[in-house]
């Protein structure tokens, strides 16, 4: 048992199996900071996609480990009030163009090197893996078997039972305001209730990261994007797959047991203004058209509910999984984009590893690094 105080900003996806990591590596004091409650932020507002493709090889790689990491908690997780609500399906990327057909080939070259599957089915083909689609408005799919989907609230909860069971401490409603730092070391993080005295210190707070490292004088180069989605009432469980289109970022998914619908759009404003929660008509029309052009038959079936959320990047659309730059006991994460739920147990694995050895031993993280940032 190593009995260090480590002290986690952020009580997202990435936070959440940075902790579970650690509890498996024998740390037991931690502390788990978040300025709303547990699973606030991103990680709840997704579409619940874990998937393999990406147009950057090292992500693709790392996406495979995540996903089988995921795949792996139920089984793991022995104490739990309920199965983790997590089914394997296939994802169908699917191209409306020439031109995304072409990307799509490119695409599969990768998704076959990292995880060794991927083909690209016919129009006719994809219908077979989802009924409900219009055949007519697509040129095909790259279909990966291996996509999965996930309801992210559910296993959020489960997290919250488990480590309750193991001590952890879990502190909501409690904004990080600054922190102490004494030389090359931070101390504690001051928060809006009083101080937490650490001796590591991991920050994994989204889009807020960025400003929380300001406050360490250090720059993390984020900028934010609202993604936004919907939710339609249960109608019967027509299909497996998670989709996602290439030319205009729509996602569509099916839940279970109840059947309903989940549809959004990313990327729908970028810059600060992004920070902005509220569900918007502009983008739930546009959601609408979508369903509506490739999903016909479910054109009218009735919107439940609409959210919001905040997505961070970095200049290059590779997140950050690193080491401090200035402080040795300090990591961050960051920059993940769309793909946080998908990539958040392979990083938060990586970042346990590098808090209890000083290195990851599963994956290398080089490119992840924050050094590959330099400011005059």
């Amino acid at each position: 048992m190593n009995d260090e105080k480590i002290v986690i900003v952020g009580g997202g996806l990435v936070g959440l199996f940075t902790a579970y990591h650690l509890l498996k590596l024998g740390y037991k004091n931690i502390t788990i900071i978040d300025r709303k409650y547990i699973g606030y932020g991103a990680s709840n507002r997704g579409t619940g996609g874990l998937l393999h493709i990406f147009e950057d090889e090292d992500l693709a790689k790392l996406a495979c480990l995540s996903v089988n990491i995921w795949k792996n908690l139920d089984e793991e997780i022995a104490e739990k009030p309920r199965p983790i609500p997590l089914r394997t399906g296939g994802h169908l990327h699917v191209a409306t163009s020439k031109e995304g057909l072409n990307k799509l080939n490119k695409l599969k070259k990768i998704l076959r090197r990292t995880c060794g599957v991927g083909e690209i089915l016919t129009p006719p083909e994809v219908k077979e893996k989802a009924p409900i689609i219009d055949e007519d408005e697509i040129y095909g799919a790259l279909y990966d078997p291996l996509g999965s989907k996930v309801l992210q609230p559910g296993v959020v909860r489960i997290f919250e039972f488990y480590f309750k069971l193991r001590g952890l401490k879990l502190m909501k409603y409690n904004p990080a305001k600054n922190f102490k730092v004494e030389g090359n070391k931070v101390k504690a993080v001051i928060t809006e209730h009083g101080e937490v005295e650490a001796d590591k210190v991991v920050i994994a707070a989204g889009a807020f990261t960025k400003d929380l490292a300001c406050r360490l004088d250090e720059r993390i180069p984020l900028c934010t994007f609202r993604g936004e989605e919907a939710l339609t009432e249960g109608l019967h469980y027509e299909f497996e797959p998670f989709i996602t289109f290439v030319e205009n970022n729509f996602e569509f998914t099916q839940t279970w047991p109840r059947g309903e619908f989940i549809m959004g759009i990313s990327n729908t404003g970028i810059g600060e203004p992004a920070y902005d929660l509220r569900a918007s008509l502009s983008v739930l029309e546009k959601i609408a058209e979508y369903t509506c052009r490739y999903f016909p038959k479910i054109c009218l079936v009735n919107v439940l509910r609409q959210w919001a959320g905040v997505v961070d990047v970095t200049p290059d659309n590779i997140p950050i999984i690193s080491k401090s730059g200035k402080y040795e006991n300090l990591w961050y994460a960051a920059g993940f984009g769309t793909g946080g739920i998908t990539l958040s147990a392979g990083a938060g694995k990586a970042l346990a590893e590098m808090v209890a050895y000083g290195s990851t031993k599963t994956i290398p993280v080089e490119k992840f690094s924050i050094e590959r940032f330099i400011f005059e």
